[in-house]
């Protein structure tokens, strides 16, 4: 077995175990501008008459899939084939197909861009003009495939993908083969049995030595997401404790995205099972601001200050005079008061 087999044979059965199983059909089209028929040195009456020229195949293809965490696709199906050939004729057949599909870039938030190849070979019924009227032989045939893909996921297990290949067509014929390139275009709907959604099992820090499970609850819901709390149990395996920790599950719109905001020792960690990185950082930061909203409704108003007194209105207040005779006498204006005569002995 080759190198090459190998590693082929080591990504299918990496799929197989750790993909999304699904089934899958595909319609595809293919444009064949110029189509050669070579004669082979033992050929023998009745021979086809040598025609090039262009040619069409239509294909639909039914079979299973498995997604590996919307990052690498792998299909193994069956495919009913038709090819018209120059000069009126045609291969018409079945072929088992194998397809490798990996993730290139993201385009979105649930879309991406992707390389995808293939490969596929059966037995077809070859019929082709001759001098005495038409020769039709049974021989192998295939197609080997290859080009960008754009695929779309919808929801967690819907998936529509569109991929424009360059494909090379080889099947055998009366007397020798038949062979060309062309260009066509492969649509696939398939539908997972399970999640296809990446899957995390990083933890983020979000506050040490604080509980503000009760807060993130109330920020979730306030968000419209379903929210409630469970107790988790830690995965000693994994670097946890073993031990049961209270969480908060929130499930988000529009896509019922889930995200666990579980109490630890050090505060609060985040984890996101079923989205990337940035994804789990823009929901968590959601969440927080909608949690610290809450945190501001809850606070009491502070209570009003007590208006100042109002200024004296009025002449200011004078000193009274003294109760001993002969006192002093406060000076009220700008004239002294004249002096009094002594009380009668």
């Amino acid at each position: 077995m080759t190198r090459a087999s190998l590693v082929l044979l080591a990504v299918v059965l990496a799929a197989l175990s750790t993909g999304c199983m699904g089934v899958y059909a595909e319609a595809n089209a293919t444009v064949y501008p110029s189509l050669k028929y070579s004669e082979s040195d033992t050929a023998t009456p009745p021979k086809p008459l040598q025609q090039d020229g262009g040619g069409y195949a239509l294909g639909f293809s039914l079979g299973f899939d498995f997604d590996v965490r919307r990052s690498t696709r792998v299909a193994l199906g069956f495919t009913g084939h038709s090819t018209s050939l120059p000069g009126d004729g045609s291969v018409r057949g079945s072929q088992g197909e194998l397809r490798l599909d990996f993730k290139v870039a993201k385009t979105g938030k649930s879309s991406q861009l992707r390389i995808g190849s293939g490969l596929s070979y059966g037995t077809a019924t070859i019929t082709m003009k001759s001098e005495g009227g038409e020769v039709t032989d049974k021989r192998s045939h295939g197609q080997v495939f290859a080009g960008p893909v754009f695929s779309q996921y919808v929801g967690k297990y819907q998936e529509l993908s569109v991929m424009g290949a360059g494909s090379y067509l080889f099947a055998g014929a009366p007397g020798g083969s038949i062979g060309g390139v062309g260009l066509g275009a492969r649509v696939t709907y398939s539908l997972h049995l399970g999640d296809t959604r990446p899957s995390s099992t990083a933890y983020t820090p979000l506050e040490s030595g604080n509980n503000i499970l009760d807060l993130i609850d109330a920020g979730a819901k306030r968000l419209g997401c379903d929210s409630k709390y469970l107790e988790r149990q830690g995965d000693p395996a994994g670097g946890g404790s073993g031990l049961t920790a209270t969480a908060v599950l929130a499930r988000c719109p529009p896509d019922d995205e889930e995200i666990f905001f579980l109490q630890t020792v050090d505060g609060v960690a985040v984890e996101c099972p079923h989205l990337d990185d940035d994804e789990c950082r823009e929901l968590t930061e959601r969440i927080v601001d909608s949690a610290s909203r809450v945190l501001r409704e809850r606070q009491p108003a502070p209570p009003p200050v007590a208006p100042a007194p109002p200024p004296p209105v009025g002449p200011p207040p004078t000193m009274p005079a003294p109760s001993k005779p002969g006192g002093f006498v406060p000076k009220t204006t700008g004239v002294m008061p004249a002096a009094q005569p002594p009380p009668a002995s």
